[in-house]
């Protein structure tokens, strides 16, 4: 996922994956039933719903879970970058090379994304004055890591968050 703010401070995001029936969360166990591309869609309408407005574009890209660092490189850059040229934004926020908690479609939309920006920022046109990565403070991924240990929720052993670059 990578989202940018417009000119007028309107924010647009891009979804890369959740097409099919995926692996689910956490390590490949499925903690909900169904399409997790449908359900993907139904949790950030919700999210929009409590903003209290719709985006003013939103981009699904369509790529499975788990399947955006199969997708040639090139072709996810150009999707990214079409969107961006056509928004020409003041700020792109994405993932960094860490893709904040290891998942490899994190870290590859992120690379995607940064090398769209790269392509913009400079030309002389409007936009693209700021490249940022979101980030999670130790801590807080250090009480992610304990909760499913201690929920009632808990399927199977937990899955650890990670804190470096899956590569």
């Amino acid at each position: 996922m990578a989202s940018l703010t417009t000119r007028d401070g309107v924010p647009v995001l891009l979804g890369a994956r959740h097409r099919r029936r995926g692996r689910g969360d956490r390590g490949g166990k499925r903690r909900h039933p169904g399409d997790l591309g449908t359900i993907r869609r139904v949790e950030d309408a919700n999210a929009w719903r409590v903003v209290g407005r719709s985006p003013y574009r939103h981009e699904w890209f369509g790529y499975p879970d788990g399947g955006v660092p199969d997708v040639p490189f090139d072709e996810l850059v150009d999707r990214v970058a079409t969107v961006l040229g056509e928004e020409r934004p003041d700020v792109v926020a994405t993932f960094g090379p860490d893709g904040i908690t290891g998942h490899p479609d994190h870290i590859r939309i992120g690379e995607a994304a940064t090398a769209a920006f790269l392509r913009f920022a400079g030309d002389g046109g409007p936009g693209f004055r700021r490249l940022v990565y979101g980030g999670i403070r130790q801590s807080v991924i250090d009480r992610w890591n304990q909760r499913p240990a201690r929920s009632c929720l808990n399927r199977g052993p937990p899955a650890a968050y990670a804190t470096t670059p899956a590569r």
